[in-house]
């Protein structure tokens, strides 16, 4: 059986997830990591800005990978579900990577 590899993301990046480029490079450290199962622990991250939500789903979606979430604080899952239900064309293109 494989283990899973648990990413604490407020000590890998900050407890405030604020910039796009971030979350590329966070995605980009996740595909070096051996194994498919990612577990990525929101436990002490306070704050996530509109723009880091957008890479962060976009770059979750694209990567091939089990990625499951844990921990996450209202305010950050609020910021997600806010970007994945933007009527706006523009963030659909960004979330599929277009």
């Amino acid at each position: 059986m494989q283990s899973i590899n648990e990413i604490m993301i407020s000590e890998k990046i900050n407890p405030n997830l604020t910039i796009r480029g971030g979350a590329k490079i966070f995605f980009d450290y996740i595909k070096n990591i051996p194994g498919d199962d990612i577990l990525i622990n929101f436990e002490g991250s306070e704050f996530i800005s509109r723009s880091f939500a957008q890479e962060y789903l976009k770059q979750k979606r694209l990567i091939n990978k089990n990625i499951k979430q844990v921990n996450v604080p209202e305010n950050i899952n609020s910021m997600f579900k806010i970007v994945e239900n933007s009527p706006n064309p523009n963030i659909k293109k960004i979330l599929e990577g277009l």
